[in-house]
């Protein structure tokens, strides 16, 4: 059972009467509270296709029970239904770390 909670901050900032520019800064905290726990999980599995492929071990990592999750992103509202976007954002657990990046371009009608 994982808890957490977060926030993210924007201050939009307007370039000219229909773009703006929206950064965004986004700081999360979840706890998971069988995370530190020394059970081993296994998960094996085959190819119904392939019987002669055999079996698959497959082992997860236990990330801990801590997790601190920020974020950064730029929007960059064109007009009112046109923005492109980046971010990164990162999720620090006690043993070990994510990171992620992307952006895209969005046009809704």
């Amino acid at each position: 059972m994982i808890f957490g909670g977060g926030l993210v901050l924007q201050a939009p900032i307007v370039v000219s009467s229909e773009s703006r520019l929206i950064p965004r800064l986004g700081i999360g905290y979840r706890c998971d509270l069988n995370g530190n726990s020394d059970e081993e999980h296994e998960v094996t599995g085959g190819f119904a296709e392939l019987p002669e492929a055999g079996e698959i071990d497959v082992y997860g990592q236990n990330r801990g029970s801590n997790d601190l999750d920020v974020s950064f992103g730029l929007e960059y509202e064109i007009s009112s239904n046109t923005a492109i976007y980046s971010n990164v954002a990162g999720s620090f657990w006690s043993n070990g770390n994510e990171l992620t990046y992307g952006g895209g371009f969005r046009y809704s009608w």
